[in-house]
Parts: structure tokens; sequence; C-alpha cells
């Protein structure tokens, strides 16, 4: 990627900028709400079992990479559990709320910075076309328990790599540094 276009990139996010807070806030104050009605402090769902394998094992002194590298049904959720060890850290206490709210956050990002990615193709005046259903995929509670479920951040995780696989691996150049960084991203 040139020096140029990096430079158009980011004034391009300049002139964006009023279409992506308010699409972010919009979605991520549709999850919030929906949080603050149906959220509990308490885990849900498959929550339990990330205090089984990471959170358990690391108060005994014996976690290990090969138990945040351990299957969840058909997924290895190494993100989540990393994420949830490092907010109960933080936090002093294993909080349910918390874990939500971060979740809205990345999938409020994600989604948002797919809508970016689309309006840098497609150009900027399709960008109240573009809000409007992202805006809508979130603010409409479709899939309501993946949002008061605190260990869905493995899909906003992998949302946010696919999308970064598709952004670097098809735009930049093969073999430079983004392109690599895209494959590492494809991988993981």
């Amino acid at each position: 990627m040139s020096k140029s276009s990096r430079t158009s990139d980011l004034s391009g996010l300049v002139s964006d900028l009023p279409w992506v807070l308010a699409t972010f806030f919009t979605m991520l104050g549709a999850r919030l709400w929906l949080l603050n009605f149906c959220g509990t402090s308490l885990p849900y769902w498959d929550n339990w079992d990330d205090a089984e394998v990471t959170l358990t094992p690391y108060f005994e002194g014996r976690l290990s990479w090969t138990a945040l590298l351990s299957a969840h049904n058909e997924h290895r959720a190494i993100f989540t559990r990393l994420l949830d060890l490092g907010l109960l850290l933080l936090n002093g206490q294993w909080d349910n709320y918390l874990m939500t709210a971060v979740n809205a956050v990345l999938h409020s990002a994600a989604l948002t910075g797919a809508g970016w990615l689309i309006v840098r193709a497609t150009g900027r005046k399709f960008w109240p076309w573009l809000a409007l259903p992202l805006v809508l995929a979130l603010a409409l509670h479709f899939a309501w328990e993946n949002t008061v479920g605190a260990f869905h951040s493995m899909f906003y995780f992998t949302l946010i790599f696919a999308l970064l696989t598709i952004e670097l691996l098809g735009l930049c150049a093969p073999g430079s540094l983004g392109w690599w960084v895209g494959g590492a991203a494809a991988v993981i």
C-alpha cells in the first residue's frame, strides 16, 4: 500500500467519521439496551465451560496453553478465553455483564468496520444505504441469546479476523507485510 493511498484512506476515514460513529453507537446502544433489560450477572450457557477450562485452572495455578487451545464443541475459543481471563483479572471478579458489554463493543465495531470497508470500495454516497441494514442487524434483536451469552465473543473475533483476511489478502501486494498479516488472520 503506497503512502498516498494510506493518506487518502485516513482522509476518507475522517470524512466518514460521522457515519462510522453514528453506526457504531446506534448498534452499541441497541445491544446495551438489550443487556440492561435481559442480561444477567450470572454466567449463561457455554460460559460455564469457561470457568471449568480457564478460570478455575488459572486460580489453581495449573492453566496451560493446552487448556486454552482445547476444543469447545467444534470451536477453539482461545481469544474468547484470553479475553475472559483478562477481564476477570482487570475487574477482580467474574462478571457476565462486563463480558457481554465488551462483546457488544466487539460486535458493533466489527460490523461498523465491515461497513466502512464496503463504503471504501463502493463510494461514500452509499453510507446511508449501508448504515441502515447494518444498524438493523443489531438493533433488531435477532439471536438475542448471543448478546446475553458472554462466551459468544468467539463469533465476533471470527468476524474481525475474516474482515482482516479479506482486506489484507485481497488488497495488499503479495509478499508485503500487510499480505502476511492477512494470511496470519486467515489461519487464526
